[in-house]
């Protein structure tokens, strides 16, 4: 293998994981983003937002032992916000629980109350670029920000690394009840899945009763999605790797096998009984780790099933099935609008990062290992 290949490859291969990190730190978490319910009537007692959260109290009742926390966030772009200066960023509302959002990396502060989010406090957390736009310190905590002609205090500063499904730099976050006059773009339902409890199937009936124009996003399946490219590669590289490892081991017992039939013709069998013992241990030792990593590679090659069971047909050999499988879950993805969250479209972004990626690595490891093969 030539130093320009080698360098090439081992580039790929950090960028590649370094891909794979990032699409991981996405939660497993279930989605349903829906449209924004309407601004309310002057006279209204009850907000329409109000109206839509307490339905969705109401859902959650049944996922008791399949759904182990609840949120709903609400979205905004292009809020102006003024402090001591005035900034435009993305507003976010809060409600439920925490522990069905993505984790908040806290510079300075703390993060919302849950009676603050029941209440709808006028409090805020701010992304820390629009702490320091807003009033020119990275720790204003205890000031106050006026967003939507209503005044916020700041309790939390956020550490913030700007997404691909982030069209402002920064953001805030506010209790969704207390935007009275804010006008929210989507809507976002987050659920946390009780591991192999058949949450999503009920979460998606639920949801799509709730709201048929929402889209939902399982964030396991569209991480798993998102680093195809690279299980792709690996499971093309793997086989071909496997078929060289077992020519390698032929090659290696036939090796043996001549120099046990050379030794025999100057020694008794007896005496080369020990040397047959360890041929025959080596043998078996070195098989037993093909083996093993034979069963690797299935599994590597199964997680698609595992990731993805609405796609395997309930009868694998009836044609029929297969081709109403295939075009049930073809018209799912082939929906003529979609609301997405900021989450699925960072997916979405290492995906299309990832397929050059592991294209051009796994071309030139099969490059590589064929050369290999010339040689040997």
């Amino acid at each position: 293998m030539s130093i320009k290949r080698a360098v090439v490859m081992a580039l790929c291969a950090v960028l590649i994981a370094l891909c794979i990190y990032q699409a991981y730190q996405a939660p497993a978490l279930l989605q349903y983003v829906m449209p924004a319910p309407a601004l309310p009537g002057k006279e209204a007692k009850v907000t329409p937002m109000e109206q839509a959260l307490e339905r969705l109290r109401s859902l959650t009742e049944s996922w008791e032992g399949i759904v182990s926390a609840t949120a709903v966030t609400g979205e905004a772009a292009g809020v102006a916000m003024t402090g001591t200066r005035t900034a435009t960023a993305r507003l976010t509302g809060e409600y439920g629980s925490g522990a069905a959002l993505p984790a908040r990396l806290l510079r300075f502060g703390r993060n919302f109350y849950p009676e603050e989010l029941r209440r709808g406090d006028k409090v805020a957390i701010l992304d820390e670029q629009l702490a320091i736009a807003l009033f020119r310190v990275g720790d204003p905590i205890g000031r106050e920000v006026e967003i939507g002609g209503e005044t916020y205090t700041v309790v939390g500063v956020a550490r913030h690394a700007r997404q691909a499904g982030d069209q402002e730099a920064y953001g805030a976050c506010v209790p969704l009840l207390a935007l009275k006059n804010a006008e929210m773009a989507t809507l976002t339902f987050w659920a946390k899945p009780v591991a192999e409890a058949g949450a999503q199937s009920k979460f998606k009936a639920d949801m799509t009763a709730f709201d048929a124009k929402g889209c939902l996003y399982s964030l396991g399946k569209e991480r798993f999605r998102a680093v195809l490219p690279a299980w792709l590669m690996a499971t093309a590289v793997g086989l071909l790797l496997l078929l060289a490892l077992f020519r390698a081991y032929g090659r290696m017992v036939k090796g043996l096998y001549r120099n046990y039939q050379e030794r025999l013709e100057h020694r008794f069998a007896v005496q080369m009984t020990p040397r047959l013992i360890a041929y025959a241990l080596l043998g078996a030792w070195v098989l037993a780790g093909l083996l093993a990593l034979c069963y690797g590679w299935a599994q590597l090659a199964l997680m698609p099933v595992t990731a993805f069971p609405e796609w395997v047909p309930a009868v694998p050999v009836e044609v029929s099935e297969i081709m109403n499988t295939y075009w049930q879950n073809v018209r799912e993805l082939g929906r003529a609008s979609e609301l997405r969250s900021r989450e699925v479209v960072t997916l979405r972004m290492w995906r299309m990062i990832l397929r050059p990626l592991c294209l051009l690595e796994g071309a030139l490891a099969i490059h590589t290992l064929g050369r290999m093969r010339k040689r040997t």
